[in-house]
């Protein structure tokens, strides 16, 4: 909150502060390679750098009063997702944008990709959306279970998850086409979800929770954090290493593919 924005060069041993220029709420980040990198903020902006975060520059947006939830980045350009179902695509570095949904759609909350043209945008009621043009166009598909989704991933073209309300985890093994509720003995709410590989993943969300599973998502199993706080996000380094962060700027590292954690 507040505009604040922490780097880290080793993995997540430690984290710098960086000065964003833009007292909102940022909401998501998207690192293109060690220099570029896209931040989601409050009052239709977007942060940018491309240098490492040494400078950040601060992109309005067509839409100047929308809160954008996620973003992301690659070879087909740049894609901003938030309340309204609005989506935003820029193919010249945020330059100039075009509305691709102009809030035709329930709020979206996460997008994922796993390459240039086929992506999944998750959110407000168990919606679902998939793109296979890079986002310029969007199909609606629907886990038909209106818990509010806050978090996806894409592992492959075809294995996506998602997460959200009440514990909910979703998997698709068809790249969409049907969804099914993974069983887990939790209610807590899911935030957040990175991969090593169409096997492995985390989740994290409410309470400090971290469930973690080898086999495709068929077991979760709880993996122990120490903590209460809210956890909103997750990033798997490798198969061993992963950091979360949560409420009150907290930042926690395993180095153990989460068997055990320690804050930064």
């Amino acid at each position: 909150s507040g505009g604040a924005v922490f780097a880290t060069v080793n993995g997540g041993l430690r984290w710098d502060q960086q000065t964003s220029g833009l007292a909102r709420n940022l909401n998501g980040v998207t690192a293109v390679d060690v220099s570029t990198v896209w931040i989601a903020a409050d009052g239709g902006y977007l942060l940018r750098t491309s240098n490492g975060g040494a400078a950040w520059n601060a992109l309005l947006s067509p839409v100047k009063d929308e809160v954008f939830e996620a973003v992301c980045s690659g070879d087909a350009g740049v894609l901003a997702v938030g309340d309204l179902g609005y989506m935003l695509r820029s193919t010249d570095g945020g330059a100039s944008w075009k509305v691709e949904d102009k809030g035709k759609r329930k709020s979206v909350n996460w997008v994922t990709f796993f390459n240039a043209q086929h992506g999944w945008g998750v959110g407000e009621d168990g919606v679902i959306l998939h793109t296979m043009d890079a986002g310029a166009t969007w199909l609606e598909e629907s886990a038909k279970l209106g818990n509010a989704l806050f978090g996806a991933k894409a592992a492959s073209r075809d294995k996506v998850w998602a997460v959200g309300e009440s514990g909910v985890i979703l998997s698709s093994a068809d790249a969409g086409l049907t969804w099914t509720q993974q069983p887990i003995a939790y209610s807590n709410i899911l935030l957040g979800i990175d991969c090593a590989s169409p096997l492995e993943a985390w989740t994290v969300g409410e309470l400090g929770i971290v469930l973690h599973s080898t086999d495709g998502g068929v077991v979760w199993t709880k993996q122990e954090t120490g903590r209460q706080e809210m956890l909103f996000g997750l990033c798997v380094i490798d198969a061993r290493t992963l950091c979360t962060v949560g409420e009150g700027g907290i930042i926690l590292r395993s180095g153990d593919a989460g068997a055990t954690w320690q804050p930064q």
